[in-house]
């Protein structure tokens, strides 16, 4: 019902209107006669007044009482599903959706495939970072940046780019968690710990020019796989084996496809300036 009355309000009504003018661009509204102000404080008001109402819903029909800490951050999650619903009231119901599902799914994942539960966290961050993507590429193309140029001639070339630097951050994050989880194994946690660093100068790496920077890449899928043999040699645990050894062959399939297709010259493929 909030989502077909804000979709109504949004789309049907004058205040709607106003309400989206002012959001594209403050300044064109108020000169068009707008009040800026206004519709901003009635935008979170309203804004407040429907995550009062979902709070509201939670703490009569679950908890019936006030709980402390009961909403375990999801005022975090309605911004991520705002961001991946471009703040449109029925793309934001289908990124609530999503975003439902893989806190419910969190702690299974968790205990079945022992895979850490803030890795949800981190597929969030992931989100925002990659729809908010488009408008800093444009912005750094603006600037004379030549890795957004050619990010912004070439996106179909710039999906492994930017797959690889993903995979890069994804994966340490990932390892890093199975380190504190394998924390009684002492070589086990250092490997992990030791893939999740190589990881991040993985992505790091990702924005250098120069060809030698792809040994790091390669050395960091090579940590994925040394990682997934030792936890075959200490704990025998196939599902943890074989998530690592997944990263590794991902690892491998996506920076074939960066050398493969990345032109040459464009700084990706690692020509000195």
């Amino acid at each position: 019902l909030a989502v077909f009355g804000v979709y109504i309000l949004f789309k049907r009504t004058v205040l709607g209107y106003e309400m989206r003018a002012v959001g594209f661009n403050r300044d064109a509204a108020e000169t068009a006669g707008i009040n800026p102000r206004k519709n901003m404080a009635l935008a979170l008001g309203l804004s407040g007044g429907l995550a009062g109402l979902s709070g509201a819903g939670e703490i009569l029909g679950y908890h019936y009482r006030f709980v402390a800490n009961w909403s375990a951050g999801y005022g975090w999650d309605g911004i991520t599903a705002a961001v991946l619903g471009r703040n449109n009231p029925w793309g934001c119901l289908l990124a609530a959706i999503f975003l439902g599902a893989l806190r419910a799914g969190g702690n299974s994942m968790s205990i079945m495939a022992q895979v850490p539960a803030e890795m949800i966290g981190v597929v969030q961050g992931l989100i925002v970072l990659f729809v908010a993507a488009p408008r800093l590429i444009d912005w750094l193309a603006n600037s004379g940046v030549s890795y957004a140029i050619w990010l912004k001639k070439s996106p179909k070339n710039a999906i492994p780019w930017l797959t690889a630097a993903g995979y890069g951050i994804v994966g340490a994050f990932y390892a890093i968690g199975y380190s504190v989880i394998s924390i009684s194994i002492f070589p086990l946690s250092m490997m992990f710990l030791l893939t999740s660093i190589a990881g991040l100068l993985s992505f790091a790496m990702t924005f250098s020019r120069y060809q030698t920077s792809f040994a790091g890449h390669f050395f960091y899928v090579g940590c994925w796989l040394t990682a997934g043999i030792l936890v075959l040699a200490y704990t025998g645990s196939m599902a943890l084996a074989l998530s690592s050894l997944a990263m590794c062959a991902i690892g491998v399939v996506v920076w074939l496809l960066v050398i493969a297709l990345a032109p040459k010259g464009a700084g990706i493929r690692g020509c000195r300036p």
